[in-house]
């Protein structure tokens, strides 16, 4: 199990870890988002707003 203690010595130690660009994460969240509207004929924002409520 990793705790903050350990990622800061790592980022101490000048280890660090690449994860995906903003704008990367936002194109590939909404390429996903729109293949599954388009395919499957959801509208995940209706069914998260019902489900909320």
């Amino acid at each position: 199990m990793f705790t903050p203690r350990t990622f800061i010595r790592e980022f101490i130690q000048g280890k660090t870890v690449r994860y995906l660009r903003p704008i990367s994460l936002l194109i590939i969240t909404a390429t996903f988002y729109g293949l599954l509207y388009h395919w499957l004929d959801l509208d995940l924002i209706h069914i998260l707003y019902f489900y909320v409520q």
